[in-house]
């Protein structure tokens, strides 16, 4: 019987980037409701490792957070950054539909409708395309 002296090194979540861990413990985080947790987190996550292929990621979960909490100013804040910041990210769709939903949460129909399709202009073969075209369909039958 053969025994071991030591044991088998495991493979163990080290091996994994440090950013990738925190940007996995962040959205845990937001899909547990610990919006404000999260929130800090992902501010925390944007400085400390600025060169993240993440980054995008982080920012566009950063404005979700604040649109969780109804905080929908620093949330458009977020989405324009995700856009500006990260032009190539594939999460740009995303963020310019939610800034329009959050300018329809604050009432501006215009700003929201501007950003609707800006989405369907520039993205027209994503998902977000379809529910911002849904959202321009309804703005228009709410007139």
């Amino acid at each position: 019987v053969e025994t071991e002296e030591s044991p088998r090194p495991q493979v163990t979540q080290s091996s994994e980037r440090p950013d990738k861990l925190e940007y996995e413990r962040l959205l845990a985080l937001f899909r547990d409701g610990d919006l404000d947790r999260a929130r800090q987190g992902f501010a925390a996550f944007l400085r400390d490792y600025q060169g993240s292929n993440l980054s995008p990621n982080a920012r566009y979960w950063l404005g979700e957070s604040h649109y969780g909490k109804k905080d929908y100013r620093q949330a458009i804040d977020s989405y324009d950054r995700v856009e500006l910041d990260f032009p190539r990210s594939e999460k740009v769709p995303s963020a310019i539909l939610k800034k329009g939903y959050a300018y329809l949460a604050m009432k501006d129909t215009k700003r929201a409708a501007s950003a609707f399709k800006q989405v369907v202009t520039l993205y027209p073969r994503t998902p977000e395309a379809g529910k911002a075209s849904d959202k321009l369909t309804q703005l228009k039958e709410s007139r």
